[in-house]
């Protein structure tokens, strides 16, 4: 009787220190083992800042995130605020180009193709004006365990001030202004911004 109390005794020892065994692994590594006993890795989380929903384009904003790493501050941050503008850049140019190639479909052959080069030129100029010091949504800036730099940046623009730019720079030209529709190029644009999010 007693031989099999101690049997018994061992057992509940063995198996509370496998579990003990367990819960040290996990909680040393990032392994655990599932049921068959085999080792599995975990997953760990990845926070990215200056990202998320907050930082991405809706109808009213142009938004872009962007890092950048260096062996100083100063260089993260301008590879992480050229990128960001590259970014931007690109998203707001595409817009304008669905919205022009819309509104020349719209209005017919009346347009030609050096129109929209103007169109595209002038958005450019826009663009380009903006960017120059664009409103810095978020910036972040870490040290890496190697000793580099790394920041992460997010910037915007409102749509209504690029349109708003390009409208005006388009009321400046006699020659383009002379038959253009202020109100369907606009609309078009809105309606392009409003596909961004969807």
């Amino acid at each position: 009787m007693l031989k099999n109390e101690l049997i018994y005794l061992l057992l509940i020892i063995f198996l509370s220190g496998c579990e003990s065994i367990k819960s040290l692994t996990e909680s040393i590594g990032f392994k655990s083992l599932n049921k068959k006993n085999e080792v599995v890795e975990k997953d760990i989380e990845i926070s990215k800042p200056c990202n998320g929903p907050g930082f991405m384009t809706n109808n009213e904003y142009f938004r872009a995130s962007a890092f950048g790493e260096g062996e100083d501050l100063r260089q993260a941050q301008d590879k992480a605020m050229a990128e960001a503008n590259d970014r931007l850049a690109a998203a707001i140019y595409h817009t304008i180009e669905s919205a022009s190639d819309k509104y020349a479909a719209s209005a017919g052959s009346n347009l030609s193709e050096d129109f929209k080069k103007r169109i595209g030129s002038i958005a450019h100029d826009v663009v380009d004006q903006k960017l120059n010091n664009p409103p810095i949504l978020c910036q972040k800036h870490l040290k890496t365990e190697k000793g580099k730099y790394r920041t992460y940046a997010a910037i915007e623009l409102t749509g209504n001030e690029i349109i708003e730019g390009i409208l005006q720079q388009i009321s400046n030209d006699d020659k383009l202004n002379k038959d253009f529709q202020h109100d369907k190029f606009k609309e078009n644009f809105e309606r392009e911004m409003k596909k961004i999010i969807q």
